[in-house]
């Protein structure tokens, strides 16, 4: 049986994870304090790790970077409030995370993360997608193929599109003209869809920042 340590602040949210694990996996520690949580997984060497990030003592991005050079085999996945880019970015690019769960997201999604990080592949859950759970699929190499279908000049374009910049912009930037970003950005909208239904410039958004997410630091791990 796999082995778990939880860390959170919340009481509530440590009985509700422990309830929900302890039927297929081995909660064998809870933890409160970042530091706490240190010794803890340095010491336990569990096979996973749930993850807080708003933790006292030490917050969570510096505890999975500190896991991760004292236990290295212990999987982490980031159980949080937060679903900003920039720490999704941060959980996969700085601290090894193989998960991002949203505290808003149905109970299944831990187990689903847990299950995707056992079989060495990242998870990224329906509301940290940003997107209805019927419109897209936790398997991440759905976005790799999404951005290879891309041409090389809208590769380009998905970095200024992702960073919030419009047409306008854009064409001032490539010294090109609008009509032409915004015929690049109707093809994108095309290529980057996950449903029939239209998407819009928000939507065309949220995937590139994952296409360039995943194609730029390859988290997907076969």
């Amino acid at each position: 049986m796999y082995t778990v340590v939880i860390a959170d602040n919340h009481p509530i949210a440590l009985r509700g994870l422990r309830g929900l694990l302890s039927a297929d996996f081995q909660v064998i520690s809870e933890t409160t304090d970042g530091l706490e949580t240190v010794d803890v997984v340095t010491q336990a060497q569990p096979d996973l790790l749930i993850l807080d990030l708003e933790m006292p003592g030490l917050v969570g991005f510096e505890v999975a970077k500190r896991v991760h050079r004292t236990s290295p085999d212990t999987l982490i996945i980031i159980y949080s409030g937060h679903s900003a880019f920039p720490y999704i970015q941060k959980a996969f690019n700085d601290c090894y995370a193989m998960g991002y769960v949203h505290k808003d997201d149905e109970e299944q999604c831990i187990l689903d993360a847990i299950e995707r990080a056992l079989q060495g592949k990242r998870y990224l859950s329906p509301v940290v997608r940003n997107v209805a759970p019927d419109q897209s699929s936790a398997d991440l190499d759905v976005y790799l193929k999404l951005y290879e279908e891309l041409t090389d000049t809208e590769k380009e374009l998905l970095h200024p599109l992702a960073e919030g910049y419009t047409a306008a912009q854009i064409a001032r930037l490539r010294m090109i003209e609008e009509s032409t970003v915004r015929t690049h950005i109707i093809h994108m909208k095309q290529k980057l869809t996950l449903s029939d239904e239209p998407v819009n410039l928000d939507d065309l958004r949220r995937t590139a920042r994952l296409c360039l997410l995943l194609s730029q630091n390859n988290l997907l791990v076969e």
